[in-house]
């Protein structure tokens, strides 16, 4: 691998601070055939015009002096999409470490889309001031959801970044598509704000892995995990501001393990630590029928202050029909709930067709909720056709609501399998600890009421 270094001094590239991308450009084209190793020394480098830095398919590394000492820039009448990007060719191992990315100076230009590319890792690196008014600007994108039969990417690492204070719009800081094996390890994401998700797998997505990372500040959801399977999200920590902590949407195989997220807004609405719902086709442009979700894992997290802890419902889209609650084989366990506003756990909605089957609600603590609704630990179905099919709540213990009148566990239109060993004892003054409204049991002993 050649290396070379590119500076404003004592490099082999001299840089001035006016289209210094032309600089890194020169290096490419003066060893057309070689992997690079750039060592980029400390300033600020601003890349300007309307053409972002192209990747080849070699092997490039960009080895920055650490963050806050190498910046790169959008120069500030720049309208390029993205300071690099690969969309003209596949790229074969690709390294960013140690370089802070500013996009202040335009408020729609992206810091990396990588279209295609195996091999890539982004460490230690620094991305700030986004402010996207423009379609299509992700801060980070990797993959291409517009064909996710085609372009598969592997092996994106992207671990022990900083990504905070951006303002994203509709799209994503942090968008996967397409990819098998990525790993967002070891992040932390501060105080940005989108009306989608901070860190979203969109489509096609393959042994994923989300550990680690810390989120505070969060003016947005924050994971999504979206046609994807076998994604295993354990060990974050999130302090978020409005909505949900992680979606489950049409995905298969999904592990949320050992998390924390505690919901810090003052916002009244339907904030959810965890929410799982599917869609019948997929949105925009990718309208093919999308399989339901099934096999998730949701075990030994801890959720603060939400409004619902874990939820299988689709409140907010009464009368949508591309919405239905199919997910199947869901195991909440050994999950601990404090200050839940309405409901710890709530499977099902009377609006929608349910035909969740076997769930399983075992060995949870409820510690503290305020009893908004009937029941800390709720299954709700059809009015004209119950949910039914291996239902199982069995284990948990209920602490009485702070209002004193909620059931600790409560079944409307639903037909369970089994109840048993659950402690609610002191749940319910208005309503039983355990209530079944039009609802029948195959098999009820063992509580503690």
């Amino acid at each position: 691998m050649k290396e070379l270094t590119i500076g404003f001094s004592d490099a082999q590239y001299i840089c001035d601070g006016t289209d210094d991308q032309e600089q890194f450009k020169a290096a490419f084209r003066d060893y057309p055939d070689d992997d690079l190793t750039l060592r980029v020394g400390p300033g600020t480098y601003n890349f300007g015009g309307n053409e972002p830095l192209f990747l080849g398919k070699r092997r490039i590394s960009f080895i920055g002096s650490g963050l806050g000492n190498t910046i790169f820039k959008p120069a500030a009448d720049s309208t390029m999409g993205s300071l690099l990007n690969n969309f003209k060719d596949p790229v074969h191992g690709l390294a960013v470490n140690g370089i802070t990315f500013d996009l202040s100076p335009r408020p729609d230009v992206g810091a990396m889309h990588i279209y295609h590319g195996d091999y890539v890792e982004i460490a230690n690196c620094e991305f700030t001031g986004q402010r996207s008014v423009k379609d299509m600007v992700w801060l980070l994108r990797f993959g291409n959801y517009n064909d996710p039969e085609a372009n598969v990417s592997y092996n994106l690492n992207f671990h022990d970044n900083y990504i905070h204070d951006n303002d994203c719009g509709s799209y994503e800081p942090l968008l996967i598509a397409n990819e098998r094996f990525p790993s967002v390890i070891n992040n932390r994401f501060e105080n940005n704000k989108t009306s989608a998700y901070e860190v979203v797998l969109y489509i096609n997505n393959h042994f994923a892995v989300i550990a680690g990372n810390t989120f505070t500040g969060s003016k947005a959801k924050t994971i999504a995990v979206m046609e994807s399977q076998d994604t295993y999200i354990a060990n974050n920590i999130a302090t978020i501001d409005q909505l949900r902590f992680v979606a489950v949407i049409n995905s298969q195989r999904t592990t949320i393990s050992a998390n924390t997220a505690i919901f810090k807004s003052t916002m009244t609405g339907d904030s959810s630590g965890i929410e799982l719902f599917d869609r019948m086709a997929g949105p925009d442009g990718h309208e093919h029928i999308v399989n339901p979700s099934e096999d998730i894992l949701i075990v030994g997290n801890a959720i603060t202050d939400f409004k619902f802890g874990v939820r299988a419902q689709i409140v907010g889209h009464m009368g949508v029909d591309d919405y239905e609650l199919n997910q199947t084989n869901i195991q909440i366990g050994s999950n601990t709930f404090n200050g839940i506003k309405a409901c710890a756990v709530a499977i099902g909605a009377d609006h929608v067709e349910n035909t969740l089957s076997h769930i399983r609600v075992l060995n949870n603590n409820v510690v503290s909720w305020n009893g908004e609704y009937t029941g800390a630990i709720i299954f709700r179905g059809y009015k004209t056709a119950p949910m039914e099919g291996e239902l199982h709540v069995q284990g948990n213990t209920v602490v009485p609501s702070s209002k004193g009148n909620s059931s600790g566990i409560r079944f409307i239109n639903t037909n369970v399998d089994t109840v048993i060993n659950n402690d609610v004892r002191r749940s319910g003054r208005t309503y039983d600890p355990i209530s079944f409204v039009n609802s029948n049991v195959k098999r009820n002993n063992g509580n503690l009421p």
